[in-house]
């Protein structure tokens, strides 16, 4: 019940507030991220169009360290040392089962972005991660 009311709060945020974009997760990639985005506050609206994965979109921006690196490989590294490559604070997130919507609200500032879906393949504890399949990439935000 608590997800659905803060997806009602965040359509409102979408339909109201800054930039938006509108993407589309299947399985397993994403669509509908550009290349490019202005500063300032963006809501991303995520629709899941996959049949059965639930999916999920994780919006971070990336420290100066991880200029030119391959985001999927610096996705894979612990938690511990992820914090060398990617800005915690600030991050964003939306998760979404097959036909619904999540919105994940940012106030984006200049620099290089994430986008990634940390969800294992077909739900199990131990499927890999939709990220290594696909499911990942980087925005520049000028």
């Amino acid at each position: 019940a608590g997800v659905q009311l803060l997806n009602q709060v965040d359509a409102w945020v979408y339909d109201n507030c800054g930039a938006k974009v509108a993407v589309t997760a299947s399985d397993y990639q994403f669509s509908g991220i550009p290349a490019t985005l202005p500063a300032g506050v963006t809501t991303f609206k995520m629709t899941n169009s996959a049949a059965q994965e639930d999916h999920m979109i994780a919006v971070i921006k990336m420290k100066p360290a991880a200029q030119g690196q391959d985001v999927t490989k610096l996705l894979q590294l612990p938690e511990k040392q992820q914090g060398k490559y990617f800005e915690q604070a600030g991050a964003s997130y939306a998760q979404a089962s097959p036909g619904q919507v999540g919105y994940a609200p940012i106030s984006l500032t200049a620099g290089t972005y994430a986008y990634a879906c940390f969800f294992p393949m077909g739900g199990k504890k131990n499927g890999t991660p939709h990220f290594m399949l696909g499911m990942d990439g980087t925005f520049t935000v000028q």
